[in-house]
């Protein structure tokens, strides 16, 4: 389980797309299931800036999983940025977890 520590100016979001024909995912965050796709989509959510220790989930339905990553997209001197730090494939399992702690 990839731990990502948390800077000032980062802004961060979760990137999530299903590999299987309507299998679908769920994201959770801190044990609470939050949003539950159908698609195969990229979908992305803001993560907001973590006060302590923040546990993500994605949970894959189907046999063949997804992938996943924690992107900070915060613009550095006005250029957009895009830079990835952790992710997750089709070969790590049907359930992604991540844990940000603020550092």
């Amino acid at each position: 389980m990839p731990t990502i520590k948390c800077g000032s100016g980062m802004k961060l979001q979760l990137w999530v797309k299903d590999s299987g024909a309507f299998d679908g995912f769920a994201v959770i965050l801190n044990g609470i299931q939050f949003d539950d796709v159908g698609d195969q989509a990229v979908r992305r959510y803001d993560i907001p800036t973590p006060a302590g220790r923040t546990e993500i989930a994605v949970q894959f339905g189907g046999n063949d999983g997804g992938v996943s990553a924690v992107v900070d997209i915060a613009d550095k001197n006005g250029l957009p940025n895009r830079k990835v730090l952790a992710n997750q494939g089709q070969d790590d399992g049907l359930r992604h977890d991540y844990v940000l702690e603020v550092g």
